[in-house]
């Protein structure tokens, strides 16, 4: 994992990923510690959610990604609510579910051009994988994005 680096608010964070070896900073998405055009790609699992301006974070992750360079991201789908296992309301600090149609809107007014959005349901066993398998199509739990910050 070559140029691999967490970035987190949270001091404890910090503390999982320093007793694991891992490099970590400690940061804020609206406000990366990186210089403009210096990275390849930047990966957010379950964090646009959270904001209540999304938008600031779609701007730091541009300025900060390459022409050509990648962005990832994994969100709850406005379906998550339904789900008694891992429900958005459960989490207080959870802001907005996202839509296909929202975060398609919300990526391509941050500048980006979308490789594809998927959604998905997770399992913790068998069974469950493949009930999430169909899930996932009709009524996924989550949205994964990949989108590019054009060349130009």
């Amino acid at each position: 994992m070559e140029g691999v680096l967490g970035l987190d608010p949270e001091p404890s964070a910090a503390r999982i990923c320093d007793a694991q070896g891992l490099p970590f900073l400690l940061g804020d998405a609206v406000a990366l510690p990186f210089g403009p055009a210096s990275l390849d790609v930047v990966r957010a699992k379950e964090v646009i959610e959270h904001l209540t301006h999304p938008m600031s974070m779609l701007r730091e992750v541009h300025r900060v990604l390459r022409p050509g360079g990648l962005f990832l991201c994994h969100v709850p789908s406005q379906f998550s609510a339904l789900y008694p296992v891992g429900n958005f309301w459960d989490d207080y600090t959870h802001v907005r579910p996202l839509s296909r149609v929202g975060l398609r809107r919300l990526l391509e007014d941050g500048g980006f051009e979308i490789g594809f959005i998927r959604g998905y349901t997770s399992g913790r066993n068998l069974p469950e994988r493949f009930l999430g398998r169909l899930l996932g199509v009709v009524l996924p739990h989550m949205w994964r994005a990949l989108a590019r910050k054009p060349l130009s």
